[in-house]
């Protein structure tokens, strides 16, 4: 046998081992690649749709959070009118000696 025989029928064993160990590797690759796929599937379809119901209720709230502190304001302000008003008439009261 030459040596280029011999390199040759080692390349060929070399070859064959290496795609005996290769093809276990590329089988999980595969399962890998579509477990993937089915998480991005999953990312996509379920938790951006639910984030962004999530996000739809957020802004409901908000606004009803700027509605209340504005109704609180206005019913703050009109209370010290009241206030105010309600102090001017005791003073008069207590002018003209009715107390």
């Amino acid at each position: 046998m030459t040596d280029n025989e011999l390199l040759s029928a080692i390349s060929d064993i070399m070859d064959k081992k290496l795609d005996s160990r290769l093809t276990p590797i590329e089988s999980e690759f595969l399962e890998l690649k579509n477990k993937m796929t089915g998480i991005e599937l999953t990312l996509e379809n379920e938790i951006s749709h639910n984030i962004r119901i999530i996000a739809e209720g957020h802004l409901d709230l908000s606004r009803k959070l700027n509605e209340a502190i504005h109704l609180a304001s206005d019913i703050k302000a009109r209370q010290e009118i009241q206030d105010l008003l309600i102090k001017s008439h005791e003073t008069k009261l207590k002018i003209r000696g009715v107390s």
